[in-house]
């Protein structure tokens, strides 16, 4: 399948779409939204996720958003141009999921801080086209469960929706430097050889992905104690005290990957 960085042209496409149907490649126009038997019958178990609504100002990007998601087993995707017809069309059609994009009538804090005030129950998927770390960690603390760059590959999106759709947070490893990587430490300092096994390394990945203890033991097949006692290693190698620093520490350090 075509991935989603080869839909969108490197100049922004002037206008938008109407959020009630899309024009294909030859002219011809279908329905922003569809749900089909066959869908339904071919997708069921696939994802927790089964109504979702993207939004941005790119129909192209749209489209391949939409095609993704119903490779995922979203069986009722709606396409919307900007943010407050997106929040309608998701609390109108009890939607799960929200992408939420670059739209011309809010920023990407205010779509953010829109959408969970009116959709506190919904995964809401950002992305992001000019990461910075400040933003990003806002976005997180303002109710965004999934950060991206803004045309993000197909596997990313399907990894990001599956997470999400399982209640667990999402960050693309492009924008995890981003999020991460600044905490006052001197990012010329280099790691000696071997800091961290590849053990902890991967344990390190998997919390930076937001996996819960729990999470992380049944992926590992191990106790949740000893998961506990890998980070707390982790932690005394790169001299922190929590997760955040201790990924923060570990890409300045070129020791998380």
């Amino acid at each position: 399948m075509t991935r989603l960085a080869e839909l969108v042209p490197m100049t922004q496409i002037g206008g938008t779409a109407s959020n009630l149907s899309e024009t294909s490649a030859d002219g011809s126009t279908f329905p922003a939204k569809w749900s089909t038997q066959e869908q339904a019958n071919e997708f069921e178990g696939r994802t927790a996720v089964h109504r979702a609504v993207v939004a941005d100002e790119w129909s192209v990007l749209r489209r391949g958003i939409r095609a993704v998601l119903l490779e995922c087993g979203v069986t009722a995707v709606t396409a919307t141009g900007t943010t407050s017809e997106a929040v309608e069309e998701a609390e109108t059609r009890d939607a799960e999921l929200v992408v939420l994009g670059v739209t011309p009538d809010m920023g990407t804090r205010e779509s953010v801080t829109h959408a969970r005030a009116h959709l506190p129950k919904a995964r809401i998927i950002v992305l992001e086209p000019e990461p910075e770390r400040g933003s990003l960690l806002d976005l997180l603390g303002y109710g965004a469960d999934a950060l991206l760059t803004r045309t993000p590959d197909d596997e990313e999106l399907r990894d990001a929706v599956t997470r999400v759709g399982k209640g667990e947070r999402f960050v693309s490893p492009g924008l995890l430097g981003a999020v991460f990587g600044d905490n006052g430490l001197d990012p010329e300092e280099q790691a000696p050889a071997g800091i961290l096994s590849d053990r902890q390394r991967f344990i390190l990945r998997l919390a930076a992905e937001g996996r819960s203890n729990k999470q992380i033991a049944s992926e590992l097949f191990i106790g949740e104690a000893t998961v506990k006692t890998h980070l707390q290693k982790i932690y005394e190698k790169l001299g922190v005290s929590n997760r955040v620093q201790a990924v923060g520490r570990a890409l300045e350090l070129r020791a998380l990957y």
